[in-house]
């Protein structure tokens, strides 16, 4: 009896991870607009790159700024956040009349 709970429970766990695989496909591929991110550190699975912050949030990120470049891309757990540390970057397509 408790060995069929347990093959029903990794049949059912099975099933889960292939239908968020199949749905996420679809979904992915159903939209037409792909965003391109700008360039990130390495990260850890879960807390992203908060294992690269110090102390001193400001500094860490100007640390993180001048070893990667002036545009970031990092995640501090579930959250994403796009770094900007120079001026230039931000008005590269921006006109004034």
């Amino acid at each position: 009896m408790q060995c069929y709970f347990i093959i029903s429970l990794f049949i059912f766990i099975i099933c889960t991870f292939l239908l968020r695989f199949i749905f996420k496909k679809l979904i992915s591929s159903s939209s037409t607009t792909h965003l391109r991110l700008p360039p990130s550190p390495p990260a850890l699975p879960l807390i992203g790159h908060l294992h690269l912050m110090s102390r001193t949030f400001p500094k860490s990120l100007t640390e993180i700024g001048t070893k990667y470049g002036p545009l970031l891309y990092l995640r501090f757990g579930f959250t994403h956040c796009v770094v900007v540390s120079s001026a230039s970057v931000g008005h590269g397509n921006i006109q004034n009349t």
